[in-house]
């Protein structure tokens, strides 16, 4: 017995786009080329769209580089989408199918050509970079620098990114913004020594009642 089986399912011809009204209350990215978005098809298809937060990446080039599928990635990452389309010709379905693959499984783009090897070692070029600065500023901030100075600041981050979320941009703000504000009401009706103690305690007791934390980890949808 032989068995051909294909997951994907496809739509066209006239009363396509009705197929889209379907998509309800989600955060949605459009992945398309810059003539596509230069004349409008993506607000098209986003005004079939009911309730949705919808981002759009223009970006695509034809026969699309690894530069276009780690900035893709990067857009999808910032927006939390959970659906994502893609507007266009063969080259922009490539590559929302790679900045989908990419995105969350590494060997599914390791089998499509992507250098993950590379997009890991560029993300962890990227984030020192950052914290580099970041300590710089610090620094001039406050007037002094020393070898530990970063251990507070990393550890009240990384309970900023569980509270709201691992893997979720948004979630993370949101828990930084939650974190500071209970810092803040703390050391205002207790005292400022209970300040990071609160941290710590914020940080337990999401990992015991949500470990995926407030807004959990984003999975983009293939449509």
């Amino acid at each position: 017995m032989e068995e051909f089986s294909f997951s994907t399912r496809i739509f066209f011809g006239e009363g396509a786009l009705e197929r889209l009204r379907r998509v309800q209350d989600k955060k949605v990215m459009i992945v398309t080329d810059r003539f596509m978005a230069g004349i409008g098809v993506p607000d098209k298809v986003a005004g079939h769209l009911t309730r949705c937060q919808v981002s759009v990446f223009d970006g695509v080039v034809p026969d699309p580089p690894i530069e276009v599928v780690a900035a893709g990635v990067q857009a999808l990452q910032d927006c939390g989408a959970e659906v994502m389309i893609a507007v266009g010709g063969g080259s922009t379905i490539d590559a929302a199918t790679a900045i989908r693959a990419a995105a969350i499984d590494q060997g599914a783009a390791r089998l499509m050509g992507i250098n993950v090897d590379r997009i890991i070692a560029l993300v962890f070029l990227i984030g020192p970079g950052l914290g580099g600065v970041a300590g710089v500023m610090v620094g001039l901030t406050y007037g002094q620098i020393s070898f530990d100075m970063g251990f507070s600041y990393g550890l009240k981050a990384f309970t900023a990114a569980i509270l709201g979320g691992i893997g979720n941009i948004p979630g993370a703000m949101l828990g930084g913004m939650l974190l500071g504000l209970i810092e803040t009401l703390g050391a205002a009706y207790l005292t400022m020594a209970w300040k990071d103690a609160l941290s710590f305690l914020v940080l337990i007791l999401i990992l015991i009642i949500r470990p995926t934390g407030i807004l959990g980890e984003r999975v983009a949808e293939k449509l």
